[in-house]
């Protein structure tokens, strides 16, 4: 029970040697446009050839339907992941000095930064007392 994996127009295009195919996400797609994400994609790429191959080794074929269910909670967890790593940057960087000089440049966001930025001094304020 291996895997054949061959290039296709999308990206990969697995193929069980049991007879089924296996295409790749749309989020691997989606993350393969940008380049920046090469360590996304890679990590997406595993979890997609590796997932299928999992749940039938531990559930035992189970039905396609639960699958499928079991692959959009693991890709919805790993885009909550990516969201909240990006607004804890966002929250690190409106916190700190540095950031709100450099937020300053971009008007449309400069009063809601300012917003921001005093919450969280105040919320700090709060948390050292």
């Amino acid at each position: 029970m291996g895997l054949n994996i061959s290039p296709s127009t999308m990206g990969l295009n697995v193929s069980r040697t049991m007879g089924r195919n296996i295409s790749p996400s749309p989020i691997l797609v989606y993350f393969a446009w940008f380049p920046m994400f090469g360590k996304v994609q890679s990590f997406l790429l595993v979890l997609d050839l590796l997932s299928p191959v999992i749940l039938v080794e531990v559930l035992g074929e189970p039905p396609l339907l639960q699958t499928l269910l079991l692959l959009v909670q693991i890709h919805l967890m790993i885009i909550l992941l990516i969201l909240a790593v990006i607004v804890f940057a966002i929250i690190l960087i409106v916190s700190s000095p540095l950031g709100m000089f450099i937020v300053r440049g971009f008007r449309p966001f400069h009063f809601l930064m300012i917003g921001v930025h005093v919450l969280l001094s105040s919320v700090q304020e709060q948390l050292i007392r």
